[in-house]
């Protein structure tokens, strides 16, 4: 992945030692006051909440938007799913176990 992002890009390895988690890092990066907006259908009602409160820190807001922002961005130009049946691989493709 480092091969592909320009120099302007930091990659963060989720788990690892000194990676924050989403919370901690937007709570950290993001000025006061700003409004961060997510699909609830898309995360946990406890990483929500964790959001919510590492945000608090920063006076800022929380945002449960009622659509998909990519769903929007798409729009009309959308690719249709694919009409193929699903292709389960042997074990041995699937790397560790």
């Amino acid at each position: 992945a480092e091969q592909e992002l320009g120099p302007e890009w930091t990659l963060m390895r989720a788990g690892l030692p000194n990676t924050p988690d989403v919370p901690d890092y937007l709570a950290a990066s993001l000025p006061t006051g700003t409004r961060v907006g997510i699909d609830p259908q898309l995360h946990s009602a406890s990483f929500a909440a964790t959001l919510r409160e590492k945000l608090a820190t920063k006076n800022a807001r929380l945002a449960l938007l009622p659509d998909n922002l990519v769903d929007i961005v798409w729009g009309p130009e959308r690719p249709a799913m694919p009409g193929v049946p699903l292709r389960v691989h042997p074990m041995q493709y699937s790397g560790q176990s």
